[in-house]
């Protein structure tokens, strides 16, 4: 099958982007023929892609998707005849008044891949993507989504109004095999992330004042870029926590700081299903996170491969990385590989077989 994915912007660096070129590397190995257009140019992908899968740029900056609206529909609308597909991929149900348009009337399949949840305020009240979802749940063929919990919202919220399949595929671990070794840890807590709101992370500086107080040689390290960069460093300096919390730049050598973390930290708002939970587990890495929508309630089991903390609760979760920090080596050890054991539910192969039954249904 010849399929294009359509996304915001490849160049990223997020569990969204990271997980497409995933997906597109492995549907282009068993034969299918992948293309991505991306609506932002970049100069370099940060993520490996296959060199079978081809890449199209539509600007080469930013572009406002309101301001650019009729021009995106359109070029969309030319690469999709052009390249005579069989089917779309909308990267995210935000895109879906774009793709949905300038798919009208082409013999081709839709899917809309949702990347948060149905209820994740992700522009703030933002119109468009309240429309874009519904333009999704009327004109796709399928929604998919990455939890089941995500899954109901949208049968629940769309009740008879929804005319698409919908279907729920988790993201893969994106590594082939189990990394899980206890022998590199160091006294490190990991949380990878974009350097935004929904990130939470100015939550997890807050959480590790009572942390530094009482394990003062551990070490949080948050790796990310973004926006918030600046205010969260300010808020380092003014808790006087330089020596406590590390915050820098992604690391395209990400593997290096899963093998030396200990425990992974999740703080986030809201989420969709995030891979660095899954990425972390296939690294034996026991998780405490926030128990936000949607995600980490699927993936992790509380005390059994990590804690589970109530949402936004600032207090609890100083607790539970106290907790975790006071393990045995035992009771770590158990934790440890409960949550590797875990991480092979989403094998990439099992995930990609989903995506192959959709495309070719």
């Amino acid at each position: 099958m010849r399929i294009l994915f359509l996304i915001t912007n490849l160049g990223s660096q997020g569990g969204t982007e990271r997980v497409t070129t995933l997906i597109a590397n492995k549907l282009s190995a068993i034969g299918h023929s992948i293309s991505i257009a991306s609506i932002e140019g970049y100069e370099q992908p940060v993520y490996e892609i296959d060199s079978r899968v081809s890449i199209y740029n539509m600007y080469f900056s930013h572009v406002s998707l309101k301001k650019k609206y009729i021009s995106i529909v359109h070029k969309t609308r030319s690469f999709l005849k052009k390249g005579e597909y069989d089917a779309l991929v909308i990267v995210n149900t935000g895109l879906s008044l774009i793709a949905i348009p300038a798919a009208f009337n082409l013999n081709l399949k839709i899917i809309n891949w949702e990347h948060f949840n149905l209820y994740a305020d992700v522009n703030k009240g933002s119109m468009f993507r309240h429309f874009s979802r519904w333009g999704a749940a009327l004109f796709s063929d399928y929604i998919v989504t990455l939890t089941e919990k995500d899954k109901s919202y949208w049968i629940s919220y769309f009740g008879s109004w929804l005319k698409s399949n919908i279907v729920n595929i988790p993201n893969p671990v994106s590594f082939e095999e189990l990394r899980y070794s206890s022998s590199e840890k160091t006294k490190t807590i990991l949380s990878i992330g974009r350097l935004n709101e929904q990130k939470g992370f100015d939550m997890l500086i807050e959480a590790w004042r009572s942390v530094a107080e009482k394990h003062p040689d551990w070490i949080l390290n948050i790796i990310g870029d973004g926006d918030e960069e600046k205010n969260l460093k300010n808020l380092v300096k003014k808790y006087d926590l330089e020596k406590n919390i590390s915050i820098k730049s992604f690391n395209p050598d990400i593997e290096y700081e899963y093998r030396n973390a200990k425990f992974y930290c999740l703080s986030s708002r809201y989420e969709g299903l995030p891979m660095v939970l899954l990425e972390a587990q296939s690294y034996g890495i026991p998780i405490i996170s926030f128990d936000c929508d949607t995600g980490p309630s699927d993936i992790i089991e509380h005390g059994y491969n990590g804690f589970i903390v109530k949402n936004g609760d600032i207090d609890q979760l100083s607790f539970f990385i106290l907790k975790a920090i006071d393990l045995n080596d035992s009771d770590y050890s158990i934790m440890s590989f409960n949550s590797a054991n875990n991480s092979k539910k989403y094998a990439i192969a099992d995930v990609v077989k989903l995506w192959n039954n959709i495309l070719i249904d």
